[in-house]
């Protein structure tokens, strides 16, 4: 094409936007405008008979979920500088006896980070309200509402729902041995001991100071929940090195479980609260099974 559609006469067509314009029939381009030529670094020869496919691609989600903000983004192909996003613009009419297709690309970055920022600002502050700021295991109020989903799922299924009530004890030593940064380095390791004494579909929360609560479901015996309070027991109880010092923790576990909805989902926390209590009277380090449920048990 020895005249270019975007030569003298034409000024006005696309003066700030990069364009190009396209072959109907196919999507090879014909032409295109100098701040197209200038963002894709090609002359006019080179870009000639290319497919617009080899010059803009749409966004493709990364493996960390990331996108670009709809379907209709777009991204310069095979470009190092990836972090450019784009929408196009089209308009079809004929032109020397064919018909074409201009698109016109505009710049949308600012925009996308703009809202790349709020969704990830949204998502902080909703991962905020939902769990403890030091150990990020739920906090207390996100226990009580998937307690209370799970009460109601009760009956629906086989199974029993059972419910950790979880205090440390010897913690205060530490906080005052070693001073409250070494305190929450340990409940730090706690929690993290935590979450790998039960299964993925368990929910472990903190409930405030050095309180834990456990919520199981679908156990398929009441001892179970035992079970689980004896290995959390004897995890807990692991060493733990804070500051080059090596200190123990003990854990007092009451256990208590469910087979069918009750009338108040708190009601099953105060019943291990209770049991946690009567391990505690026992020693410290001991589990025990609410006996209004099952037969008493304390280990």
């Amino acid at each position: 094409m020895e005249t270019s559609f975007f030569s003298t006469g034409r000024e006005g067509v696309a003066h700030e936007s990069a364009a190009l314009l396209v072959d109907a029939r196919d999507l090879r381009v014909l032409d295109a405008n100098p701040q197209a030529l200038a963002l894709l670094q090609c002359s006019r020869a080179d870009i000639s008979g290319r497919a617009l496919s080899d010059l803009i691609e749409p966004c493709v989600s990364d493996d960390a979920g990331r996108s670009a903000p709809g379907a209709d983004c777009y991204r310069l192909a095979g470009k190092d500088d990836s972090s450019r996003f784009y929408t196009m613009s089209a308009a079809s009419f004929s032109h020397d006896g064919r018909a074409v297709v201009l698109y016109l690309l505009h710049d949308v970055t600012f925009w996308f980070r703009l809202k790349t920022d709020l969704t990830n600002r949204n998502l902080e502050l909703s991962h905020l309200a939902r769990h403890d700021h030091l150990t990020n295991l739920f906090n207390r109020l996100m226990f009580r509402d998937t307690l209370e989903m799970a009460n109601a799922r009760l009956g629906r299924t086989d199974g029993w729902l059972g419910l950790l009530y979880i205090d440390l004890d010897g913690f205060k030593q530490v906080n005052d041995q070693l001073g409250h940064d070494a305190g929450d380095d340990v409940l730090v390791e706690i929690a993290r001991r935590l979450r790998d004494s039960i299964r993925t579909s368990d929910v472990a929360a903190r409930l405030g100071g050095d309180e834990f609560g456990i919520i199981l479901e679908n156990l398929r015996a009441p001892e179970d929940a035992l079970k689980v309070a004896r290995h959390v027991v004897d995890r807990v109880a692991e060493p733990i090195s804070v500051n080059g010092e090596t200190v123990a923790v003990t854990a007092s576990v009451g256990a208590a479980v469910a087979d069918q909805p009750l009338a108040e989902a708190a009601s099953l926390v105060a019943s291990a609260d209770r049991m946690m209590f009567e391990a505690r009277s026992g020693g410290p380090g001991r589990a025990a099974l609410a006996s209004d449920i099952n037969p008493g048990r304390v280990a």
